[in-house]
């Protein structure tokens, strides 16, 4: 296996187009443990650990949060922004794991990894997510600036143009590449059971997250074999405003129980514009289990999923309502 060693996203990006049947390595927590449980080794292994713009956690004025692709579990459970803006997503990367995982872990394996059980990504979906994904566009003859395809993406630009200069000189010959990304909604990201929409020549560089409205409330639940180190069962992220005991904004998005990390459009969209009663979850609980695919394993099975499934909903429409003041005894008993 050769090995190679980036140490800014234009060498990055450059191995990538170079090799694009390489594994990309970040904390290796799961790539690690696909190779000792017998998984395809690559000819080629490229490590994300040198290539400091990728690790990163910031703010966009006051309408977006971008997290990098290397950011850990731990640094994202931990950082102030992330917990008070994007409580679930804390709640799902503390979920991650043991403290060593969460140490090496990271954000962009998790999404590209593809596991149905993922735990960051039912979180991101229903905090509408984008995945910022990267790469070399064309070889002009002459020096241009760094672009992107994404109207949103000046940090982004902002971060290769600074490495460009740096690595000015080490690309072959005297032409320079012209970056190019892309940003696609992560819950259109998966395109079947552990395939994503990611091209070969192309980098996880970041997630970006429109920074929700004060009213907003948000969770994560996850069921597991045990409390830690267990992969989920099921999962369940959950957020929503209501106005006036009306819901005005639903998102949903469930884990474990489809080939994909999957948002339960049809339940957002039966509950949006109705007032919260006991009537109303007893029939979303009933329209989720509708909505999902789970299947017979080793963790558990069917049957138990569709149950566990809605009575997740449940919980968080009773913890919603308790939050938001909204008459709680309209679905006291649902908890």
């Amino acid at each position: 296996m050769k090995i190679i060693t980036p140490t800014a996203i234009e060498e990055l990006l450059t191995a990538r187009a170079a090799n694009p049947d390489a594994a990309l390595l970040a904390g290796g927590t799961d790539l690690l443990a696909g190779w000792h449980s017998g998984g395809r080794r690559p000819e080629h292994l490229i490590l994300l650990g040198g290539v400091r713009e990728l690790d990163f956690i910031s703010v966009r004025g006051n309408r977006t949060i971008e997290i990098g692709a290397t950011a850990t579990h731990s640094r994202i459970a931990s950082n102030s922004i992330i917990r008070r803006f994007l409580p679930a997503l804390a709640e799902a990367a503390l979920s991650v794991g043991s403290p060593a995982v969460r140490n090496m872990g990271t954000i962009g394996g998790n999404i590209v990894n593809a596991s149905p059980a993922a735990d960051l990504v039912p979180p991101l979906i229903v905090y509408n997510a984008l995945v910022r994904l990267v790469s070399f566009g064309a070889m002009p003859t002459s020096p241009a600036k760094p672009v992107s395809t994404s109207p949103s993406s000046i940090p982004m630009e902002s971060v290769l143009a600074r490495s460009a200069r740096k690595s000015r000189g080490k690309v072959r010959g005297d032409a320079q590449r012209i970056f190019a990304g892309r940003d696609v909604p992560i819950d259109r990201f998966y395109t079947g059971y552990k395939t994503t929409d990611l091209r070969k020549d192309e980098v996880l560089f970041s997630v970006v997250i429109p920074v929700p409205s004060r009213s907003s409330f948000a969770r994560y639940y996850k069921l597991g074999t045990r409390k830690a180190q267990s992969i989920a069962k099921v999962s369940l992220a959950g957020r929503i405003e209501i106005v006036d005991e009306v819901i005005s904004v639903a998102g949903l998005a469930a884990g474990s129980v489809a080939p994909i990390p999957l948002r339960l459009r049809a339940v957002e969209d039966f509950l949006r514009g109705k007032r919260v009663t006991e009537s109303l979850v007893d029939c979303a609980a009933e329209e989720l289990r509708l909505s999902i695919a789970p299947i017979d394993d080793v963790r558990s099975t069917s049957a138990y999923r569709r149950f566990v499934t809605g009575s997740l909903l449940r919980r968080f429409l009773a913890d919603a309502c308790v939050a938001g003041d909204a008459p709680a005894r309209a679905v006291r008993g649902s908890r």
